[in-house]
């Protein structure tokens, strides 16, 4: 995983914080994080911190429940986006009453899982004005699927201003 261990990284961090801020300067250190227990350990070691459902998962699992039904993604993000735990699960019953193969059924259902599992999470997403969101998944997603393309793109280091 992280060199050693899980703690090493967070140590790391806490390093990191406490070299270059004043603690006491921080209001909250939002931990942006899909349901990976690795980096909900940080919800430990972090002070101030707070967990936020990482949006980038969100609509994957969103997509996969909708994948089939695009003109319901739109009625199901509306329904997160308002926190309207009544109208996702409405939504949740009309697309598994439909019974569309079984391996999808199973796809749907663990999506309204996760959603459901996480409700507060999603909740404090729309509370709180500084969830802003974090856009390193896609951002990974994207460098790593276009330097791992059918054409990959090579490293290139910069060291004090020379290329090697």
């Amino acid at each position: 995983m992280y060199k050693n261990s899980v703690e090493d990284l967070w140590l790391e961090v806490l390093d990191y914080i406490y070299d270059n801020y004043e603690l006491d300067e921080i209001e909250t250190i939002y931990l942006d994080a899909y349901e990976v227990e690795w980096i909900k350990t940080g919800l430990h070691w972090l002070p101030k911190v707070k967990y936020i459902l990482d949006r980038y998962h969100l609509n994957k699992c969103v997509i996969k429940a909708t994948g089939h039904k695009p003109k319901i993604r739109f009625k199901l993000w509306e329904a997160l986006n308002e926190c309207n735990l009544e109208q996702v699960k409405e939504i949740f019953a009309a697309i598994i009453e439909d019974k569309e193969k079984e391996t999808k059924l199973k796809a749907v259902k663990d999506a309204r899982h996760y959603i459901l599992s996480n409700w507060g999470d999603i909740i404090r997403y729309r509370e709180d004005p500084y969830t802003m969101g974090c856009s390193a998944e896609g951002h990974v997603s994207h460098i790593l699927a276009h330097r791992m393309s059918s054409r990959p793109i090579g490293l290139e280091y910069t060291w004090c201003g020379t290329d090697v």
